[in-house]
């Protein structure tokens, strides 16, 4: 009994036009427009080996084959186009395709199961390389931030078209983007020598684009001239202490001089008096930390409450003073503050806060570690103040020796007080040492701050009010400095 076959309900299978046979050679690629679509020039010769084109114009030499041609397909990047010949994308893809289908691993000598990623890798490389701690924190925190997820991913898997897309993602913050990029070559490098991997994708795209210089030197900081509209600015959107604000009720203006007209701030109407919604008093802290200390602000955000001491001077009398232990600053050298009126009172308050943090003098504001960012704090004060260049952290270092320099300090003496000093620095400091670095500080502050200082320490630091006229050094040390208790 024969059977009659029904060819209308036969669905005949239409080929996919976006994926073509062709003869893979070096102009294939280059002669090819995009589409609409991924399309995949499949080669006649080698099955298996095949270039993606991208509606972007992106081209890239692929392979794909079934791991002893029953298990699924498994693909495998080469490269872009323009970096690789399609002579050498042959003879890799050749070597792919093979190993694939035998089961083999593609990264030779590397075993199968083992994921080789950035992040992975990191604690290998800076181990090799001796870099210093505060270096391995820097590198570790900017991967977690800027690239979580290509610095996760296997490096083997990692394409042109990733970084590519990452590159792109990051162009609003060039500098930290090239540091980043820098990075991640440099541990890819170190992954392609010890596991015999084909090429280094970093550098494969710094070949694409051109050689990725490093950024020119910043040389930026507050000027002299903008610091009065900085700090009103600064003063307008940081909060005082708690006492003042139960004590004004939210309705006075901090009064810190007889002409409050010119500081735009407090006779603008969108800005209404309410310090509760300002900068908190940690961020607020540590931005005037840094200005005034001149201080990194990595170094300024680790400090931790045992790093201030009591330093014995020669007539039986304390220097307080704070210490940047050499694991935490950049050069290796332990770098000694003693403090001035300002910061004395600052930490002081800070110290007897009701919610000090155990640890950190700058906590997060979770309070689960130190202060790690004041970007919106900045924008802040930058937009209020109608600066006409960005402010960062590090920005306040250059601001601090520009003014030592302002003063008629010598150009060693600010590198001492910036820790340049090629001379180990340590805590047995004498006496004479302290007091000039002393008063180098207090005449900087006096001169940057001028009539503010000492409203600062009465109005944030509940300082006594006769603080608001900034009293004498030396009456200064007498009736607080040397004669009371930091806690």
């Amino acid at each position: 009994m024969s059977t009659k076959t029904n060819t209308n309900n036969v669905i005949k299978l239409r080929k996919n036009p976006n994926s073509i046979s062709v003869d893979i050679n070096n102009s294939t690629a280059k002669d090819f427009k995009p589409r609409a679509n991924d399309t995949y020039l499949r080669d006649k010769t080698l099955s298996g080996f095949y270039i993606k084109v991208r509606p972007n114009g992106k081209k890239t030499y692929c392979v794909q084959a079934r791991p002893f041609g029953i298990k699924k397909n498994k693909s495998k990047t080469i490269g872009d186009c323009n970096v690789f010949s399609a002579k050498d994308a042959r003879e890799l893809a050749t070597d792919y395709i093979q190993r694939i289908r035998t089961g083999k691993s593609l990264t030779p000598d590397l075993p199968e199961a083992e994921e080789i990623s950035i992040e992975s890798l990191v604690d290998r490389y800076v181990v090799v390389r001796e870099l210093k701690e505060r270096t391995i924190r820097d590198y570790k925190t900017e991967l977690a931030r800027h690239m979580p997820v290509l610095s996760r991913k296997n490096i083997t898997d990692i394409t042109i078209d990733d970084v590519e897309d990452w590159w792109i993602k990051k162009e609003k913050i060039k500098t930290t983007r090239k540091r980043v990029f820098a990075t991640a070559r440099a541990i890819t490098e170190y992954a392609r020598v010890k596991y015999k991997l084909d090429h280094n994708v970093f550098m494969s795209f710094n070949k694409l684009i051109g050689q990725i210089k490093a950024p020119p030197p910043i040389e930026r900081h507050i000027e002299i001239n903008d610091m009065e509209s900085w700090l009103a600015s600064f003063v307008g959107i940081a909060r005082p202490s708690e006492a003042f604000i139960d004590k004004t009720k939210l309705t006075k203006t901090p009064q810190y001089i007889e002409n409050k007209d010119q500081y735009h701030y407090f006779n603008n109407p969108k800005h209404p008096i309410d310090y509760r919604s300002r900068i908190t008093e940690t961020q607020r802290d540590y931005l005037l930390f840094l200005l005034v200390t001149g201080k990194r602000s990595g170094e300024a955000s680790w400090l931790e409450w045992s790093d201030i001491d009591d330093v014995n001077s020669g007539d039986g009398t304390k220097i307080k003073t704070i210490t940047i232990h050499k694991e935490k600053t950049k050069n290796g050298k332990v770098d000694v503050i003693p403090m001035t009126m300002l910061t004395w009172h600052m930490l002081r308050y800070r110290f007897n806060h009701p919610n000090k943090h155990p640890k950190w003098v700058f906590p997060n504001k979770y309070g689960n570690n130190h202060i790690t960012r004041t970007t919106k704090s900045n924008e802040k004060i930058i937009k209020s103040a109608g600066l006409a260049y960005d402010i960062s952290p590090h920005d306040f270092r250059r601001t601090f020796a520009n003014f030592l320099r302002h003063y008629g300090i010598a150009e060693e003496d600010v590198a001492i007080h910036l820790n340049h000093t090629r001379t180990n620095v340590t805590a047995s400091y004498t006496k004479a040492s302290l007091e000039y670095k002393l008063d180098n500080l207090e005449k900087l502050e006096r001169l940057m701050l001028d009539h503010i200082r000492g409203w600062m320490m009465h109005y944030w630091y509940d300082a006594e009010e006769g603080w608001v006229s900034d009293p004498s050094e030396e009456e200064f040390k007498k009736q607080y400095y040397y004669a009371k208790d930091f806690g």
